[in-house]
């Protein structure tokens, strides 16, 4: 089946909040092809498969999910325990079993909801937790910078999967640790206890999931220029093992922390990634602590749950081997080991099953992240892991269902032509006859989009402008303006290379206009993007301007990922326009305060529940505003 519809390649955040209009003073004009309308987009009708369900030829794997429970229960049990006859915060204990609740939760694992109170009691109001002055730490300042990087990934998980209840704490933990990171981008961990806590391969994957899920969370683009700073970082540590055989842990951290910064499994890096941790599993199917080492409970969990991340499956018979390893190793208690760091080790193994949930959803053809092209054969196969069937898969572009199917595969093909330039979300969905429901989502791009993730921070008398280069292999170079009514007061250019990049610019006080423009060898245009930026201090800013943001929802209430907002003066002029982030955040910055405004939203399919309600703006004072969508 064909349909009209082009994606967007992305298994990145996204692209930046904030982005402007282009200028109007713009001497580099992007020469496009007269494009095709594009076809307004209409809700495929599914199908009523009832309760009938079918299974595949592939066996299910209900034994994994009970190894995983066994696991999740043994967590929950000890970790309680710890925290009522010690009353402290333990990175060790509390932060790495709340990290896997947060994963169970997600994948509808049964969750003791009085012993994850327990834990959170642990991460909060005990002794080091983060209700105290300071947020989380510990009597020893050494030991407690690390702990407040591994605490805060958790609250950051907990926030991606459970409840947006400890956003505050999240957001203070992820200051104080960007706070901390140093020009390389880099993240330490000041007490090292292998292997909970490792180095700065870790503590700054950490961070990057810490700042990523504030980016989510707040859609401030200022944590777009800490991610990237971290990915660089981690970049630098990759291409350094060349001739090296690093850690099973530093691999996978690595592998962990460059996925969260936005980048694509399919990019070379991650790649390279992959194929080096396949190469470290031993011929009994776990993972050892290095190359050539016997294999441990602890990094064979790791090693499948990074697996899984990079978009893997049991379908692989190397995840199948592992997965059958790990449930091997199991003790009847449910924990892997009596070690003094046992709880790390149940915390890995869990991930490395918890990440299977009810139902396993398999994709070919098209991968997250791919900038897509011509005709897109899609195929999806689901496997129910409770020993059911499947009873129907669906394929959902942008939140709006494009096709299903009764059963447990399907075939599909999208035309990319006709899809608007931008990033698009592919949700594909599978159901069983219990009702119960998983779902995979992918990010893809289509038409011409090089550049994303584009933010702004101050720091030290300097405004840094990033970005994320999606180029992987052609010539090409990113130039850097900076307009002050509407002239050019600063330029900057540098060749492009797929990853970070990011320009500085030094200047009077005041508000500017950043734009960036993607070249390819030939000189052309592909791409430009402006945005404003304002040249101070942070708290400058926060004092002299309105800040305006809010959250936008479905119409089930799931949180309006990639719709366009629109920010509209008294006369009808867009004055900025933005992208709402995966948790469905918004925010324009830096607003012009005493003025009236309205927020406008566009995502096809869709409108505004309400009609946009008009606003003014105060000088110093924020605007929080809660919208909500209904189909068309």
């Amino acid at each position: 089946m064909t349909v009209g519809i082009g994606v967007l390649a992305a298994g990145i955040i996204g692209i930046a909040a904030n982005l402007a209009i282009r200028s109007k003073s713009d001497p580099a004009r992007l020469v496009e092809p007269k494009a095709k309308p594009k076809p307004e987009r209409v809700a495929f009708e599914l199908p009523k498969c009832g309760t009938e369900a079918i299974k595949t030829q592939t066996t299910d794997n209900p034994e994994a999910r009970a190894s995983a429970q066994k696991g999740l229960d043994f967590l929950g049990k000890e970790a309680s325990q710890w925290t009522k006859q010690h009353q402290c915060y333990g990175c060790h204990v509390q932060a790495v079993t709340l990290e896997a609740m947060s994963v169970g939760t997600h994948h509808q694992y049964r969750i003791n909801d009085t012993e994850l109170k327990t834990v959170l009691h642990g991460m909060l109001s005990v002794k080091g937790g983060a209700k105290q002055v300071g947020g989380l730490g510990h009597d020893s300042e050494y030991i407690g910078q690390s702990g407040k990087v591994l605490g805060a990934s958790a609250f950051a998980h907990y926030d991606q999967w459970v409840k947006n209840d400890l956003r505050d704490y999240l957001l203070t933990e992820a200051k104080a640790i960007l706070a901390r990171q140093q020009a390389s981008g880099e993240i330490t961990l000041p007490y090292s206890s292998p292997p909970v806590a490792t180095d700065s391969v870790q503590g700054t994957a950490q961070a990057i999931i810490t700042w990523k899920q504030a980016y989510e969370r707040s859609a401030d683009d200022r944590w777009l220029t800490a991610i990237q700073k971290g990915e660089g970082f981690l970049r630098t540590m990759v291409a350094s093992w060349k001739t090296t055989e690093p850690t099973t842990q530093a691999l996978e951290y690595a592998a962990i922390g460059l996925l969260a910064a936005g980048v694509s499994p399919s990019e070379d890096i991650l790649v390279e990634l992959r194929k080096r941790i396949l190469s470290y599993q031993t011929q009994d199917g776990g993972w050892p602590k290095s190359i050539g080492g016997t294999s441990e409970p602890l990094y064979t969990g790791q090693s499948l749950y990074t697996l899984r991340m990079l978009g893997m499956t049991d379908k692989d018979s190397v995840v199948a081997r592992g997965t059958k390893w790990l449930i091997d190793k199991q003790q009847q208690d449910g924990g892997w080991s009596g070690a003094g760091f046992g709880k790390a080790e149940a915390m890995w193994a869990v991930l490395g099953l918890v990440s299977i949930d009810v139902l396993t959803v398999a994709v070919t053809g098209v991968k997250d992240g791919q900038r897509l092209a011509g005709q897109v054969a899609i195929e999806i196969e689901a496997r129910d892991n409770k020993g059911g069937g499947v009873s129907i898969v669906e394929l959902h572009l942008d939140d709006l269902p494009i096709h299903g199917a009764c059963g447990a595969t399907t075939k599909f093909t999208l035309d990319a032509s006709t899809l608007e330039t931008g990033r698009h979300t592919l949700d594909v969905i599978a159901r069983n006859a219990a009702g119960e429901v998983s779902r995979r989502r992918l990010e893809v791009f289509a038409g011409d989009v090089f550049m994303a993730q584009i933010g702004t921070s101050w720091s030290n008398g300097e405004t840094e402008v990033s970005l994320r280069d999606l180029e992987d292999r052609a010539t090409h170079d990113v130039s850097f303006e900076v307009l002050k009514d509407g002239k050019v007061v600063h330029t900057a250019k540098q060749a492009g290379a797929q990853g970070p990049l990011s320009f500085g610019f030094k200047g009077d006080a005041g508000k500017y206009e950043a734009r960036l423009t993607y070249r390819d060898d030939r000189g052309n245009v592909r791409q430009s993007e402006s945005m404003p930026f304002v040249h101070e201090s942070l708290e400058s800013q926060q004092e002299n301007y309105s800040q305006i943001n809010g959250s936008l929802a479905l119409p089930a209430g799931d949180a309006a990922a990639n719709a366009e907002l629109e920010l509209v003066d008294e006369r009808g002029n867009v004055v900025q326009k933005t992208v709402s982030t995966k948790s469905g955040a918004w925010r324009f910055k830096n607003v012009e305060a005493g003025k009236q405004y309205k927020v406008r939203v566009n995502k096809k399919g869709f409108e505004e529940d309400k009609p946009a309600a008009e606003f003014r703006t105060e000088k110093g004072k924020e605007a929080v505003m809660d919208m909500s969508l209904k189909k068309k």
